[in-house]
Protein backbone atom coordinates (compact mmCIF):
# COMPACT_ATOMS: atom_id res chain seq x y z
CA UNK A 1 0.00 0.00 0.00
CA UNK A 2 2.82 2.98 0.88
CA UNK A 3 4.49 1.95 -2.32
CA UNK A 4 1.40 2.12 -4.51
CA UNK A 5 0.52 5.37 -2.49
CA UNK A 6 4.25 6.60 -3.22
CA UNK A 7 4.16 5.71 -7.13
CA UNK A 8 0.59 6.77 -8.15
CA UNK A 9 -0.39 9.35 -5.48
CA UNK A 10 -3.36 6.52 -4.19
CA UNK A 11 -5.44 8.14 -1.47
CA UNK A 12 -7.22 5.57 0.75
CA UNK A 13 -10.05 6.26 3.19
CA UNK A 14 -11.61 4.23 6.20
CA UNK A 15 -14.72 2.57 4.99
CA UNK A 16 -17.58 2.09 7.28
CA UNK A 17 -17.88 -1.87 7.51
CA UNK A 18 -21.11 -1.98 9.38
CA UNK A 19 -22.20 -2.89 13.07
CA UNK A 20 -19.42 -4.82 15.46
CA UNK A 21 -17.03 -4.50 12.30
CA UNK A 22 -13.64 -2.54 11.88
CA UNK A 23 -13.10 -0.09 9.17
CA UNK A 24 -12.00 -1.30 6.04
CA UNK A 25 -8.78 1.06 4.20
CA UNK A 26 -10.16 1.31 0.56
CA UNK A 27 -8.62 3.38 -2.14
CA UNK A 28 -10.68 6.47 -2.39
CA UNK A 29 -10.78 7.02 -6.14
CA UNK A 30 -12.91 3.27 -6.49
CA UNK A 31 -16.64 3.83 -5.81
CA UNK A 32 -18.50 1.47 -2.94
CA UNK A 33 -20.40 0.42 -5.36
CA UNK A 34 -17.61 -1.17 -7.89
CA UNK A 35 -16.16 -2.83 -4.95
CA UNK A 36 -19.41 -4.24 -4.28
CA UNK A 37 -20.13 -5.48 -7.61
CA UNK A 38 -16.70 -7.64 -7.62
CA UNK A 39 -17.00 -8.91 -4.05
CA UNK A 40 -18.79 -12.17 -4.10
CA UNK A 41 -17.49 -13.12 -0.73
CA UNK A 42 -19.37 -11.21 1.27
CA UNK A 43 -22.70 -12.30 -0.76
CA UNK A 44 -21.52 -15.71 0.15
CA UNK A 45 -21.23 -15.30 3.19
CA UNK A 46 -24.98 -13.57 3.81
CA UNK A 47 -26.45 -16.50 1.63
CA UNK A 48 -25.25 -18.96 3.91
CA UNK A 49 -25.97 -17.14 6.89
CA UNK A 50 -29.68 -17.32 5.28
CA UNK A 51 -29.72 -20.85 4.94
CA UNK A 52 -28.57 -21.22 8.45
CA UNK A 53 -31.04 -18.80 9.92
CA UNK A 54 -33.61 -20.70 7.46
CA UNK A 55 -32.82 -24.06 8.89
CA UNK A 56 -32.47 -23.06 12.72
CA UNK A 57 -36.23 -21.54 12.74
CA UNK A 58 -37.64 -25.07 10.81
CA UNK A 59 -35.58 -26.82 13.43
CA UNK A 60 -36.71 -24.57 16.51
CA UNK A 61 -39.24 -22.57 15.49
CA UNK A 62 -37.69 -19.50 16.42
CA UNK A 63 -34.75 -17.11 16.19
CA UNK A 64 -31.06 -18.54 16.67
CA UNK A 65 -29.87 -16.67 20.24
CA UNK A 66 -27.24 -14.78 20.68
CA UNK A 67 -25.26 -17.01 22.38
CA UNK A 68 -26.37 -19.45 19.10
CA UNK A 69 -24.62 -16.63 16.91
CA UNK A 70 -21.40 -16.85 18.61
CA UNK A 71 -21.44 -20.36 18.46
CA UNK A 72 -21.65 -20.41 14.80
CA UNK A 73 -18.89 -17.14 14.10
CA UNK A 74 -16.51 -19.11 16.57
CA UNK A 75 -16.91 -22.20 13.91
CA UNK A 76 -16.97 -19.75 10.83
Amino acid sequence: ADHMTRTFGIEWEARDMGRDRNPAWAITAVPEELVSEFSTRSRHIEVGKIRLIDAYIDKHGKQPSTSTWRRWNLHA
